[in-house]
């Protein structure tokens, strides 16, 4: 571990060393760690955001009493082996870290391929679907480390945005996550909101065969990127009375996406929301109980729900 720190607790552009002779610099760059972009991309949160959500995370019964009882055994274990789920929180499929912090200025375009840090990596091929849509560029064949997994889903995806039938429609529901997965975490509003738009206005998606169920996806994904919380709360809520719930990982993602539609909304339904799902997020991955957690918390909501699910922990 690596602690960067400042007496005056701000980190700036200037913590970076940059003697290239320097011990500091040599392992910093060791561990992909060039510039402040790499330094914020290390970034999950803040206290303010993470904070309230570990207060709610309470000590649970446990039978460590043996040679004497420690109260704290469930806290200790958690930050023992659950602190990968912050670093996972980067990379979670609903956006929320990087929703809940807009003064998060990472540049998409200052990453290439690299196997120290998986996020940097990931922010690499997401640019590169963004300019691959958005602006015809040529694809990288390293996107993924000469794997060519995404490369291949990208032209792929292209051909079907441009010619699909009706026969497509569940290869394209598929392929509308995977990019949804590729992209929403890592790239700017901007940038998301200029691909979405590329997607919803492509001939596949406007065409009459293709069914309601995936405009109504791909809505959602521009609503979620160009922060409308508003409709973002609406089309989760709407897609959860009508979707085949067998599975889990959609209704995970609409659940947390209803959740952070109701987090900056008026018309708060979020302790309905636990009420009928909190079940299924329980189930859920620990991510998705961590994303629970910090948006049910953070503006002092006292329900059962956000309770027992931060518990769960």
């Amino acid at each position: 571990m690596i602690i960067i720190a400042r007496k005056d607790g701000l980190i700036t552009p200037a913590v970076i060393p940059t003697d290239p002779n320097s011990e500091i610099t040599r392992t910093l760059s060791d561990h992909g760690i060039n510039s402040y972009n790499d330094l914020q991309l290390r970034l999950v949160s803040r206290k303010q955001l993470l904070g309230p959500a570990f207060t709610t995370i309470s000590d649970l019964v446990n039978s460590d009493y043996f040679p004497h009882l420690d109260n704290g055994a469930a806290r200790s274990r958690f930050a023992m082996s659950r602190a990968d789920e912050l670093y996972n929180m980067l990379m979670y499929k609903v956006p929320v870290m990087r929703t809940l912090q807009s003064d998060m200025m990472i540049e998409s375009d200052k990453y290439t391929y690299t196997n120290a840090y998986k996020p940097a990596a990931n922010m690499y091929s997401a640019n590169l679907f963004y300019k691959s849509l958005v602006h015809g560029e040529t694809e990288d064949a390293n996107m993924d480390g000469r794997r060519n997994l995404r490369n291949t889903f990208l032209t792929v995806f292209k051909q079907k945005l441009a010619n699909c039938s009706k026969e497509d429609s569940e290869q394209i529901a598929g392929m509308l996550h995977q990019l949804a997965s590729f992209t929403l975490p890592y790239l700017s509003r901007e940038e998301l909101g200029s691909l979405w738009q590329v997607v919803e206005i492509s001939p596949c998606i406007q065409s009459a065969e293709t069914s309601i169920d995936l405009r109504q996806w791909v809505c959602l994904y521009t609503a979620i990127s160009e922060r409308d919380f508003q409709k973002t709360k609406y089309l989760s809520e709407k897609m959860l009375a009508t979707i085949q719930h067998s599975d889990k990982k959609l209704t995970e993602f609409l659940v947390v996406s209803a959740l952070l539609g109701n987090f900056f909304s008026d018309d708060d339904n979020t302790a309905a929301n636990l009420e009928k799902w909190g079940d299924k997020l329980l189930e859920g991955s620990a991510e998705t109980r961590l994303a629970t957690a910090i948006l049910t918390s953070r503006t002092g909501r006292e329900t059962t729900g956000a309770n027992s699910l931060a518990d769960s922990h």
